[in-house]
């Protein structure tokens, strides 16, 4: 038995019914998945990490504990459904439904819900509880899990022994593909080294906290609102990654510029649909950061969140991306991010009566959830099955009813909307929204 970290348990703590703190992820395959030979590759490719075997034990005070689920089968959590209709829109439903339904937690916090027969192939809805890990690490267990050949499961790399022998060969496996076969990370917001560099600087750190504690509530959208326990699910079709980068290259910005920017439109057009925007407008998103750089051997949470504005008013799309590179940058090197987790590392310790309104107070401060994560660069496979496609949703925290999650893969990117439908009725439309404004970036010569 052993305390879960305090950012762990903050996570852990942060859950509430209507707004539950699941790592939602979709797996798209070709073909057929065996179910005995993928139970196997779980087995020995993901319960080598001893998290995935352990269950959370409350505690009368303080920080709660994992302990080996005395219990664990890997079938409980392996889980093959039959739908009645089976089509990716039905598939989406489920993903809804999923999304309001809390995991036993009398079990390891952790499932793979397994649907075949949709459009030829089989479609998994991974659930991971964000006690957990975040999502830098979960994809690269996603990574340790897959391989690189159809018959790569059969190969001799799970290392022999124990569980600290198999889970030491999956580490190393990883290490030597993690560069190879990961895409980079899209520019994201700064560099771990950077950052603690940042925070090092007492003048930078003081800043970054007065900034924090200075923001106002973000302004009332029909994004925000009392949240209900029906949630809903989207994804778009692929982009190009390479139309992507070029057209950043192109723009003098950055990919996750470019891609916030679409975003930024996309919102301004959702708002205008909805007669929701007011002159000059500007809404925030919350971006969390990776802070993890290069360690891999454990799972658990390692990232610090930042407030990005969004000038949703701004009637310009060269203006609006010229705004949010600026905005980026001033983010880039600030202790923002590493402020916010050495922040939730102390809600962590903390009853989590006593966390549940200071959750609030931050989630006030924006209207959404916003990540990007980058994917493999290459196809892989999954006891033998090629993974075709990739998405995951984001939960929200606090009373946040929309995430939006952005996702490489193969050398395309999805774009993934999740949110609550008291709020976010029709996801697609935003996704729809976003794509818009893609192409009329794409348009654009220079800023």
């Amino acid at each position: 038995m052993s305390y879960l970290k305090p950012a762990d348990a903050a996570w852990l703590n942060m859950e509430r019914p209507d707004n539950l703190m699941n790592i939602n992820g979709l797996l798209f395959f070709k073909g057929s998945l065996e179910r005995e030979r993928l139970a196997g590759v779980l087995e020995r490719r993901l319960c080598c990490f001893e998290r995935f075997r352990m269950r959370v034990v409350p505690q009368a005070l303080g920080v709660p504990c994992w302990e080996l689920d005395p219990e664990f089968d890997i079938h409980r959590h392996l889980i093959y459904e039959e739908l009645s209709h089976p089509t990716r829109a039905e598939v989406l439903e489920r993903a809804g439904q999923f999304m309001g339904q809390p995991m036993d937690r009398d079990r390891p916090l952790w499932e793979f819900r397994v649907f075949p027969g949709v459009e030829e192939g089989v479609v998994i809805i991974v659930r991971l509880h964000h006690a957990i890990a975040d999502g830098i690490a979960l994809m690269r267990v996603l990574l340790a899990m897959c391989d690189l050949e159809p018959d790569g499961d059969c190969e001799i790399r799970d290392g022999v022994g124990g569980e600290e022998h198999r889970k030491a060969s999956v580490v190393t496996w990883i290490k030597s593909h993690l560069s190879r076969f990961l895409h980079k990370s899209h520019d994201l917001l700064f560099h771990p080294d950077e950052a603690a560099e940042a925070a090092s600087l007492g003048l930078k750190a003081g800043l970054s906290l007065k900034r924090l504690v200075a923001l106002p509530p973000d302004r009332d959208t029909p994004f925000r609102g009392k949240l209900g326990l029906k949630k809903v699910a989207a994804i778009s079709e692929p982009l190009e990654l390479d139309e992507v980068k070029h057209a950043a290259k192109r723009l003098g910005c950055t990919i996750n510029d470019f891609l916030m920017a679409a975003l930024s439109g996309g919102f301004r057009r959702s708002l205008l649909r909805r007669e929701a925007l007011e002159p000059e407008a500007e809404i925030r998103v919350v971006c969390p950061v990776d802070l993890r750089g290069g360690d891999i051997s454990e799972l658990g949470n390692h990232f610090g969140l930042v407030f990005l504005t969004l000038p949703v008013g701004e009637t310009s799309a060269a203006e609006r991306l010229r705004r949010i590179r600026s905005s980026m940058n001033e983010l880039k090197g600030s202790a923002e991010a590493i402020i916010v987790f050495e922040v939730l590392s102390t809600l962590g310790m903390i009853p989590a009566e006593f966390e549940k309104p200071i959750v609030e107070w931050f989630g006030s401060k924006a209207s959404a959830v916003v990540t990007n994560l980058p994917g493999p660069k290459h196809k892989l496979y999954l006891a033998g099955a090629e993974l075709d496609s990739v998405m995951y949703w984001v939960p929200q925290s606090g009373a946040l009813g929309l995430g939006v999650s952005i996702m490489s893969y193969a050398g395309r990117v999805r774009i993934g909307v999740a949110g609550d439908s008291g709020l976010i009725r029709e996801p697609n439309l935003i996704i729809e929204d976003f794509l818009c404004e893609y192409q009329e970036l794409l348009s654009l010569e220079a800023l």
